[in-house]
């Protein structure tokens, strides 16, 4: 079952550098267009929260909803996250023709903490009965976690799918078998230490996945929350 080795994370800021390399004027389908989607994960917002890139495309997004993807011309952008009290935050992204990229913006307003995370979304596409799936740590409050993805009936056993899981990681897409599985998150090294069940979530035959954690509600202290995003394009 387990598609992701202990500790094998890509960070952010290597992703970002493998997308940045991407400087084609056509894409790998022939598209001279990049597709764009917006994920807002930021607790404690006043209002829907305006995500998108300075000159458009934007969406205008409650807590834990996303858009769907839109077309976006290639080149270097800046990505905003904006509520009724002013910017939130930007990001310095790039985008390549042909690619679907989602923008994440995770934290706490009321803080204020709020951090973009820019994901590619073109994996490939898995076999039949395989799902391919991801884990983006977006929850400041779960901290450094040790990451399973279990079948149903399986439990924690000490080797993590994801070992040492920090706010902001961004796995490599993971191979696993479709069906039902749930993820769990413990303290690092501490496998009886549960600190979050996401439990059951479909993985259809086929199927692209990214697991995204973020923080609770607005009013909610200590939790842990996530947010299914279906990557097939």
């Amino acid at each position: 079952m387990r598609g992701f080795r202990p500790g094998r994370l890509v960070l952010l800021f290597l992703a970002t550098l493998i997308v940045n390399g991407c400087s084609d004027s056509s894409g790998p389908n022939g598209s001279l267009d990049a597709q764009m989607r917006y994920v807002n994960g930021i607790s404690n917002t006043v209002g829907t929260v305006e995500i998108g890139l300075e000159g458009g495309p934007s969406s205008e997004l409650a807590f834990k909803s996303e858009s769907a993807y839109q077309t976006a011309t290639p080149a270097s952008r800046i990505a905003f996250a904006s509520d009724q009290e002013g910017t939130l935050k930007t990001r310095d992204i790039f985008l390549s023709a042909g690619t679907h990229y989602t923008m994440v913006f995770v934290g706490h307003a009321n803080i204020p903490l709020v951090s973009g995370i820019f994901l590619a979304d073109d994996p490939g596409q898995p076999e039949e009965d395989r799902a391919f799936v991801r884990i983006v740590q977006g929850g400041l409050q779960a901290g450094d976690v040790d990451a399973y993805l279990l079948e149903q009936g399986d439990e924690v056993d000490g080797s993590p799918d994801v070992a040492d899981l920090n706010w902001l990681d961004v796995t490599l897409y993971g191979e696993f078998a479709s069906g039902e599985v749930s993820l769990v998150l413990t303290k690092v090294a501490e496998p009886d230490s549960i600190r979050f069940d996401s439990g059951p979530i479909t993985l259809p035959s086929g199927s692209i996945r990214t697991l995204l954690l973020i923080d609770g509600a607005a009013g909610v202290d200590l939790t842990i929350d996530l947010i299914v995003l279906d990557d097939d394009a």
